[in-house]
Protein backbone atom coordinates (compact mmCIF):
# COMPACT_ATOMS: atom_id res chain seq x y z
CA UNK A 1 0.00 0.00 0.00
CA UNK A 2 1.33 3.43 -0.95
CA UNK A 3 1.77 5.97 1.85
CA UNK A 4 -0.91 8.68 1.71
CA UNK A 5 -0.01 12.23 0.70
CA UNK A 6 -1.91 15.39 1.63
CA UNK A 7 -3.04 15.79 -1.98
CA UNK A 8 -4.32 12.22 -2.14
CA UNK A 9 -6.23 12.70 1.12
CA UNK A 10 -7.84 15.94 -0.10
CA UNK A 11 -8.86 14.30 -3.38
CA UNK A 12 -10.37 11.23 -1.71
CA UNK A 13 -12.25 13.24 0.92
CA UNK A 14 -13.56 15.67 -1.70
CA UNK A 15 -14.83 12.75 -3.80
CA UNK A 16 -16.46 11.15 -0.75
CA UNK A 17 -18.20 14.41 0.26
CA UNK A 18 -19.38 15.00 -3.31
CA UNK A 19 -20.83 11.47 -3.51
CA UNK A 20 -22.54 11.81 -0.11
CA UNK A 21 -22.59 15.27 1.56
CA UNK A 22 -23.30 13.65 4.96
CA UNK A 23 -19.71 12.35 4.96
CA UNK A 24 -18.52 15.91 5.77
CA UNK A 25 -20.08 15.65 9.25
CA UNK A 26 -18.64 12.29 10.22
CA UNK A 27 -15.88 11.96 12.85
CA UNK A 28 -12.38 10.95 11.76
CA UNK A 29 -10.48 7.96 13.14
CA UNK A 30 -6.98 6.99 12.04
CA UNK A 31 -5.18 3.65 12.05
CA UNK A 32 -2.48 2.96 14.64
CA UNK A 33 -0.43 1.02 12.09
CA UNK A 34 -0.27 0.10 8.41
CA UNK A 35 -2.24 -3.09 9.03
CA UNK A 36 -5.24 -1.39 10.67
CA UNK A 37 -4.94 -3.43 13.86
CA UNK A 38 -6.55 -0.63 15.88
CA UNK A 39 -7.82 2.92 15.43
CA UNK A 40 -8.04 6.17 17.40
CA UNK A 41 -9.86 9.47 17.03
CA UNK A 42 -8.27 12.46 15.29
CA UNK A 43 -8.33 15.58 17.47
CA UNK A 44 -5.64 18.00 16.27
CA UNK A 45 -5.36 20.25 13.27
CA UNK A 46 -2.69 19.18 10.78
CA UNK A 47 0.88 20.01 11.80
CA UNK A 48 2.53 21.13 8.57
CA UNK A 49 5.53 23.23 9.65
CA UNK A 50 8.71 21.10 9.48
CA UNK A 51 10.07 22.63 12.71
CA UNK A 52 6.88 21.71 14.58
CA UNK A 53 6.84 18.23 13.05
CA UNK A 54 10.45 17.67 14.15
CA UNK A 55 9.72 18.87 17.71
CA UNK A 56 6.63 16.69 18.02
CA UNK A 57 8.54 13.63 16.84
CA UNK A 58 11.44 14.30 19.21
CA UNK A 59 9.12 14.59 22.23
CA UNK A 60 7.05 11.52 21.36
CA UNK A 61 7.71 7.83 20.97
CA UNK A 62 8.96 8.63 17.47
CA UNK A 63 7.61 7.64 14.10
CA UNK A 64 7.27 4.22 12.46
CA UNK A 65 5.57 2.73 9.41
CA UNK A 66 6.59 5.64 7.19
CA UNK A 67 8.48 5.95 3.93
CA UNK A 68 10.50 8.87 5.33
CA UNK A 69 11.39 10.35 8.69
CA UNK A 70 12.42 13.71 7.20
CA UNK A 71 10.26 16.42 8.89
CA UNK A 72 10.35 18.44 5.65
CA UNK A 73 8.40 15.61 3.98
CA UNK A 74 5.86 14.89 6.75
CA UNK A 75 2.55 16.30 7.99
CA UNK A 76 1.13 15.15 11.33
CA UNK A 77 -2.57 14.34 11.62
CA UNK A 78 -3.87 13.25 14.95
Amino acid sequence: MEQMTVGMLVKLLTQACYADPKVAYKKIIVADDEEGNSYHGMYYHPTTDAKDVKENLEFSNGVYDTDTENPDELVILG
